[in-house]
């Protein structure tokens, strides 16, 4: 058996249908992605507006066509008139209110009746967003709103079910959880007691309390770790406080999003709305809501051609959209609906009347949101991709405006720094940010040309070295700490200043291990900090695994870590020479780029092949992360080279103290095995230091290393044909300014 779930209206009739879904399932039915396949049909109408219950009238005859091939169950409820359900009872078997929702089971089967619908678990319709009801019906009763009369009075669902269906949604990867109610700023709990399954867990943010406002929920939630945005909907301006305000500014997660209905701006068709404020006190609080949080967008509903509505009332109407400044509006021509107050007025407003009025607002808002969304060009916005099609992904920027950009494949469901290129009235145009990288061999002056891209375009730089993160392993790994001038925690953003910010070195106890996963993560993290500054990240570096793994998207392989202990002790009882000949049978691509001095390299590249059955150059998946990089390579002819490695490590060694760096390192308790781990010259003055060298040796041997190592930099290096190697440093700042110009 299957079921086909039709939903009208707002976010509440979909948030039911996601509920009723789960109810379904449970029941045994399978969900039907077309009308003609199901054999229960649950439709979840609204009854607010006369459009929205002509269309239902549509269904009977696809209904009549089912039935006269097979049975057919159909179900009506949502927010649904006394007078629409008699219409409407003709072609639906069975009808339910929406407050009625609890019996769709008995309805179905004949089984139980339950007592909350909203503890239904539901079956969410997407992957990375979702509605969660905190309150239903409504106790303002709006002379022109059907809700209180279609689904009920205003009860608040405990606090403690609201944050356990947030956290389990968190944990799941959702990005964007949307508290809905007809008024969250009424919320109020008269427990929050957490569900009997999760009864051991702690609410988040305190102990449990008598009761907890929409505020209190609102924080509590909000303090929950994780990657997501919070949004709700809706705030009724009677209600909305300076509290909530404070919240929403405070926030880690919450939108700076704020939808507030002012259905009219005249006082006095406020006051027949029964709306309770004045269009003084709604403008008061955008103004409140906006100080407290710049970067906020604010959108509202309003009603064009209310009864007695006068062109001068009106006009007021037209001053509130002027002096507000909308981002977005939704604009509704009056409907009278039976049984409210506002059915009993006189609708005196001709439909060719309304229709010009609903034109001059949204004239006005064209000219208000174009002026905003203009003011965001240039900036980097973070954006929830929605959708992928053509190219081209589509999603919503976190104060809820529409954005469309090229991306190389579906990122759906992801959250993504995005550069604003363009601006129209309703929509943004982005790109994905560009990121600049300078790579090359050792010795090629990589980061004095990195550090001069950072200051012409106003930039930071992330090292990708692998043993640049180690602290106090500042002369061998060629830190040149001097070029940057600041490091991090003492940074600040100044105009026109020539230091540089730093990251990624000095970020790990040389005793300790900080692998390649560890800075791909590290590095992707960084990069969103920087460019939510408005500025450039600079990667520079020599490590090629580093640099593909953040470009490239590198998925890295996990290993279990008993099986990791035994195939561990195995190869522990291989000399190095037995290593690099399995690895070289099994895995000679990896083989080829290895350091072959490096044991624990060496072991680990043969563990993850003795423990998935694929060899380490075949296990990395990829999936390149949101953004465009430039990749310049810089190169020298390879006698030049040589030159420059032998004069930097004459340096090294007699002028700039690396042999007394290493010594203090293993007075610190670095061990000597650990300090040859780190390869060239920590294992090479290691050795002289143990006695094992003398200082020619030192020199020679460690001067032959590092050329052997920059030829497989190289060899690594060359597997990428989109470097673009440069003779010149000079040549890079011209390469840069076109790249990041570029449209």
């Amino acid at each position: 058996m299957k079921y086909h779930i039709i939903a009208f209206g707002c976010q509440f009739n979909k948030s039911d249908s996601e509920k009723a879904a789960g109810l379904l399932k449970q029941l045994g039915y399978l969900p039907a992605s077309e009308l003609n396949e199901a054999d229960l049909v649950l439709v979840l109408a609204c009854s607010v507006r006369q459009t929205a219950v002509d269309r239902l009238f549509g269904l009977k005859i696809k209904f009549d066509a089912i039935r006269r091939k097979r049975p057919l169950l159909t179900i009506l409820s949502g927010c649904i008139l006394s007078s629409d359900e008699k219409k409407l009872a003709e072609f639906f078997d069975v009808v339910l209110p929406a407050k009625d929702l609890s019996n769709l089971s008995k309805a179905i089967v004949g089984t139980y009746q339950l007592r909350n619908f909203s503890n239904i678990h539901p079956a969410y319709n997407s992957k990375f967003q979702a509605y969660v009801p905190i309150m239903t019906g409504c106790d303002n009763f709006c002379s022109y709103c059907v809700v209180p009369f279609t689904r009920g009075r205003e009860v608040s669902r405990p606090a403690g079910e609201i944050i356990e269906e947030c956290r389990e949604l968190i944990e799941k990867g959702y990005k964007l959880i949307t508290l809905i109610g007809q008024n969250v700023n009424s919320y109020k709990a008269t427990s929050y007691k957490l569900p009997a399954r999760n009864a051991s867990r702690s609410v988040a943010g305190g102990q449990a309390a008598s009761s907890l406002s929409f505020p209190e929920l609102l924080r509590r939630i909000d303090a929950m770790p994780g990657d997501y945005w919070l949004s709700f909907a809706t705030s009724h301006p009677k209600d909305l406080s300076d509290k909530l305000i404070k919240t929403m500014a405070e926030s880690r997660h919450v939108m700076p999003y704020l939808h507030l209905p002012a259905q009219s701006g005249d006082d006095e068709i406020l006051k027949k709305m029964n709306r309770h404020y004045t269009a003084g006190h709604y403008v008061d609080l955008i103004k409140r809501a906006r100080k407290a949080m710049p970067g906020l967008a604010v959108s509202t509903d309003i009603i064009a051609g209310f009864p007695t509505e006068t062109k001068k009332q009106f006009l007021n109407t037209a001053k509130l959209f002027e002096k507000a400044k909308f981002d977005l509006a939704f604009i509704a021509r009056y409907s009278a609906r039976p049984g409210t107050a506002a059915a009993k007025l006189k609708d005196d407003v001709s439909l060719l009347e309304k229709k010009k009025r609903e034109k001059i607002l949204t004239e006005i808002l064209k000219k208000t949101a174009l002026k905003k969304n203009k003011g965001l060009i240039g900036q980097t916005v973070e954006v929830l991709a929605e959708s992928y099609k053509g190219g081209f992904a589509f999603g919503r920027t976190r104060n809820f405006k529409n954005i469309k950009f090229a991306c190389d494949f579906d990122r759906t469901g992801e959250l993504i720094i995005v550069e604003v290129i363009d601006a129209y009235a309703f929509g943004l145009l982005g790109r994905l940010p560009r990121i600049l990288a300078i790579l090359g061999t050792t010795a090629s002056g990589k980061t004095k040309l990195a550090v001069k891209l950072a200051k012409q375009f106003n930039g930071e730089i992330i090292s990708a070295d692998s043993r640049q993160v180690y602290q106090g392993m500042d002369v061998g790994t060629g830190k040149d700490l001097g070029e940057y001038s600041l490091n991090p925690k003492s940074y600040k953003l100044k105009a026109n200043s020539s230091h540089i910010m730093y990251h990624l070195i000095d970020v790990e106890n040389p005793k300790g291990q900080y692998t390649a996963a560890q800075w791909q993560t590290a590095a992707l993290e960084r990069i969103k900090e920087i460019l939510r500054r408005g500025r450039v990240p600079v990667i520079c570096g020599g490590s090629g695994l580093y640099i593909s793994a953040l470009v490239e998207g590198f998925s890295f392989t996990k290993t279990r870590k008993h099986e990791n202990t035994k195939t561990r002790a195995n190869l522990s009882k291989l000399s190095l020479k037995q290593l690099l000949a399995l690895l070289k049978k099994i895995d000679p691509e990896t083989f080829a780029v290895i350091d072959k001095n490096n044991r624990r390299r060496v072991e680990r590249a043969l563990e993850i092949y003795y423990q998935t059955g694929k060899p380490k150059s075949q296990q990395e998946t990829k999936q390149k992360p949101p953004y465009d990089f430039l990749l310049l390579g810089l190169t020298f002819p390879r006698e030049v080279l040589r030159e420059r490695i032998a004069k930097r490590l004459k340096d090294r060694l007699e002028k700039e103290g690396m042999i007394e760096e290493i010594r203090k390192l293993h007075r610190r308790g670095v061990s000597w095995k650990r300090l040859e781990e780190f390869g060239l010259e920590y294992r090479f003055v290691a050795r002289y230091l143990q006695g094992k060298l003398s200082y020619e040796e030192l020199y020679g041997q460690l001067n032959s290393a590092i050329a052997d190592f920059a030829k497989r930099q190289m060899t690594w290096f060359k597997r990428d044909k989109n470097i673009i190697w440069l003779d010149k440093a000079g040549e890079a700042v011209g390469r840069a300014r076109e790249f990041l110009k570029k449209s």
